[in-house]
Protein backbone atom coordinates (compact mmCIF):
# COMPACT_ATOMS: atom_id res chain seq x y z
CA UNK A 1 0.00 0.00 0.00
CA UNK A 2 2.92 2.17 -1.04
CA UNK A 3 -0.08 4.67 -3.06
CA UNK A 4 -2.46 5.11 -0.34
CA UNK A 5 -2.16 5.29 3.16
CA UNK A 6 -4.82 4.76 5.62
CA UNK A 7 -6.15 6.95 8.18
CA UNK A 8 -5.57 5.19 11.58
CA UNK A 9 -8.28 7.65 14.01
CA UNK A 10 -10.86 7.51 10.92
CA UNK A 11 -10.22 4.84 8.67
CA UNK A 12 -10.13 6.48 5.31
CA UNK A 13 -7.25 5.25 2.61
CA UNK A 14 -5.64 8.80 1.42
CA UNK A 15 -3.23 9.39 -1.40
CA UNK A 16 -0.02 9.28 0.34
CA UNK A 17 2.55 12.51 0.19
CA UNK A 18 5.16 11.21 -2.08
CA UNK A 19 3.20 9.34 -4.44
CA UNK A 20 1.43 12.76 -5.44
CA UNK A 21 4.63 14.85 -5.36
CA UNK A 22 6.04 11.78 -7.99
CA UNK A 23 2.88 12.19 -10.06
CA UNK A 24 2.99 16.22 -10.42
CA UNK A 25 6.66 15.75 -11.42
CA UNK A 26 5.61 13.52 -14.01
CA UNK A 27 3.17 15.37 -15.23
CA UNK A 28 5.01 18.65 -15.55
CA UNK A 29 8.11 16.73 -16.95
CA UNK A 30 5.78 15.65 -19.61
CA UNK A 31 4.02 19.20 -20.62
CA UNK A 32 5.42 20.18 -24.23
CA UNK A 33 7.78 23.84 -23.48
CA UNK A 34 7.53 25.78 -27.33
CA UNK A 35 10.99 27.05 -26.21
CA UNK A 36 12.33 24.07 -26.31
CA UNK A 37 13.93 21.64 -29.01
CA UNK A 38 11.28 19.18 -29.76
CA UNK A 39 13.87 16.74 -30.87
CA UNK A 40 16.00 15.85 -28.45
CA UNK A 41 18.67 13.29 -29.33
CA UNK A 42 16.97 9.70 -28.96
CA UNK A 43 13.77 11.23 -27.82
CA UNK A 44 11.29 10.46 -30.63
CA UNK A 45 10.94 9.63 -33.81
CA UNK A 46 11.42 12.47 -36.20
CA UNK A 47 8.11 11.86 -38.16
CA UNK A 48 6.37 11.74 -35.37
CA UNK A 49 7.60 14.99 -34.14
CA UNK A 50 6.79 16.17 -37.96
CA UNK A 51 3.67 15.02 -37.21
CA UNK A 52 3.19 17.05 -33.47
CA UNK A 53 4.50 20.39 -35.47
CA UNK A 54 2.60 20.21 -38.64
CA UNK A 55 -0.51 20.13 -36.01
CA UNK A 56 1.06 22.52 -33.81
CA UNK A 57 1.19 24.64 -37.17
CA UNK A 58 -2.61 24.06 -38.45
CA UNK A 59 -3.50 26.23 -35.20
CA UNK A 60 -0.95 28.69 -35.10
CA UNK A 61 0.49 28.95 -38.55
CA UNK A 62 2.59 32.24 -37.55
CA UNK A 63 4.63 29.95 -35.03
CA UNK A 64 8.23 30.23 -35.50
CA UNK A 65 9.50 27.92 -33.40
CA UNK A 66 7.69 25.39 -34.39
CA UNK A 67 8.26 26.35 -38.07
CA UNK A 68 12.11 26.44 -37.51
CA UNK A 69 12.30 23.34 -35.56
CA UNK A 70 10.35 21.57 -38.73
CA UNK A 71 13.08 22.87 -41.30
CA UNK A 72 15.52 21.35 -39.02
CA UNK A 73 13.96 18.01 -38.97
CA UNK A 74 13.32 18.70 -43.05
CA UNK A 75 16.83 19.01 -42.97
CA UNK A 76 18.04 15.36 -40.84
CA UNK A 77 15.34 13.65 -42.97
CA UNK A 78 17.09 15.16 -46.48
CA UNK A 79 14.31 17.29 -47.59
CA UNK A 80 16.36 20.11 -48.06
CA UNK A 81 14.23 21.83 -50.87
CA UNK A 82 11.26 21.73 -48.63
CA UNK A 83 13.89 22.63 -45.38
CA UNK A 84 14.63 26.11 -47.80
CA UNK A 85 10.75 26.72 -48.15
CA UNK A 86 10.12 25.90 -44.82
CA UNK A 87 12.89 28.23 -43.10
CA UNK A 88 11.74 31.16 -45.83
CA UNK A 89 8.07 31.05 -44.07
CA UNK A 90 10.09 31.59 -40.64
CA UNK A 91 11.64 34.67 -42.65
CA UNK A 92 8.68 36.28 -43.96
CA UNK A 93 7.58 36.09 -40.33
CA UNK A 94 10.51 37.40 -38.48
CA UNK A 95 13.56 38.91 -40.80
CA UNK A 96 15.60 39.72 -37.72
CA UNK A 97 16.44 36.25 -36.64
CA UNK A 98 20.11 35.58 -36.71
CA UNK A 99 19.11 31.26 -36.34
CA UNK A 100 16.53 31.64 -39.16
CA UNK A 101 19.45 33.82 -41.66
CA UNK A 102 21.67 30.93 -40.22
CA UNK A 103 19.68 27.52 -40.91
CA UNK A 104 19.15 28.74 -44.68
CA UNK A 105 22.84 29.30 -45.03
CA UNK A 106 23.44 26.01 -43.99
CA UNK A 107 20.59 24.47 -46.32
CA UNK A 108 21.44 26.81 -49.13
CA UNK A 109 25.00 25.41 -49.05
CA UNK A 110 24.10 21.83 -49.25
CA UNK A 111 22.07 22.43 -52.37
CA UNK A 112 25.27 23.96 -53.78
CA UNK A 113 23.55 27.80 -53.86
CA UNK A 114 26.74 29.41 -52.78
CA UNK A 115 26.05 32.88 -53.47
CA UNK A 116 22.89 32.30 -51.70
CA UNK A 117 24.43 30.93 -48.65
CA UNK A 118 26.84 33.95 -48.59
CA UNK A 119 24.09 36.59 -48.32
CA UNK A 120 22.26 34.12 -45.84
CA UNK A 121 25.66 34.12 -43.34
CA UNK A 122 26.40 37.27 -44.18
CA UNK A 123 22.47 38.65 -42.60
CA UNK A 124 23.38 36.02 -39.71
CA UNK A 125 26.71 37.95 -38.76
CA UNK A 126 25.26 40.98 -39.02
CA UNK A 127 22.35 40.32 -37.00
CA UNK A 128 24.78 39.26 -34.37
CA UNK A 129 25.99 35.72 -35.16
CA UNK A 130 29.76 35.20 -34.81
CA UNK A 131 30.39 31.49 -33.89
CA UNK A 132 33.30 29.22 -35.33
CA UNK A 133 30.84 27.61 -37.45
CA UNK A 134 29.81 31.02 -39.23
CA UNK A 135 32.46 31.92 -40.35
CA UNK A 136 33.77 28.22 -41.34
CA UNK A 137 30.80 27.60 -43.16
CA UNK A 138 30.73 31.67 -44.63
CA UNK A 139 34.58 30.86 -45.90
CA UNK A 140 33.11 28.01 -47.34
CA UNK A 141 30.67 29.30 -49.29
CA UNK A 142 33.14 31.80 -50.40
CA UNK A 143 35.33 29.50 -52.01
CA UNK A 144 33.32 27.57 -53.31
CA UNK A 145 31.13 30.40 -55.24
CA UNK A 146 34.64 31.02 -56.45
CA UNK A 147 35.74 34.16 -54.44
CA UNK A 148 39.07 33.14 -52.48
CA UNK A 149 39.53 36.94 -51.44
CA UNK A 150 36.39 36.73 -49.64
CA UNK A 151 36.93 34.02 -47.59
CA UNK A 152 40.25 35.33 -46.65
CA UNK A 153 38.77 37.66 -45.11
CA UNK A 154 35.99 36.21 -43.32
CA UNK A 155 38.78 33.84 -41.83
CA UNK A 156 40.71 36.79 -40.67
CA UNK A 157 37.35 38.56 -39.12
CA UNK A 158 37.22 34.77 -37.12
CA UNK A 159 41.17 34.83 -36.43
CA UNK A 160 40.43 38.44 -34.72
CA UNK A 161 37.24 37.52 -32.62
CA UNK A 162 38.94 33.69 -31.62
CA UNK A 163 42.77 33.15 -32.23
CA UNK A 164 42.25 29.13 -32.27
CA UNK A 165 43.98 26.08 -33.77
CA UNK A 166 40.89 25.75 -35.67
CA UNK A 167 40.90 29.56 -37.10
CA UNK A 168 44.34 29.03 -38.29
CA UNK A 169 43.50 25.42 -39.86
CA UNK A 170 40.61 27.50 -41.58
CA UNK A 171 43.10 30.19 -42.47
CA UNK A 172 45.62 27.67 -44.11
CA UNK A 173 42.42 26.38 -45.97
CA UNK A 174 42.05 29.19 -47.65
CA UNK A 175 45.47 30.12 -48.70
CA UNK A 176 45.65 26.76 -50.56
Amino acid sequence: MFLKSINQRTGQAKWHPSFLFCLTLCITACVPRSNHPFLEEGSADASEVLEYLNDVLATDPDNNNAIYQKAQIQIEQGELASALETIDKALKIDFTNKDYFFLRGKITASLNEYEESVLAFKKAEALGNNSYELYELLSKSYLAAGRPYESREVVNRLLILDDCSEAHTLAGETLL
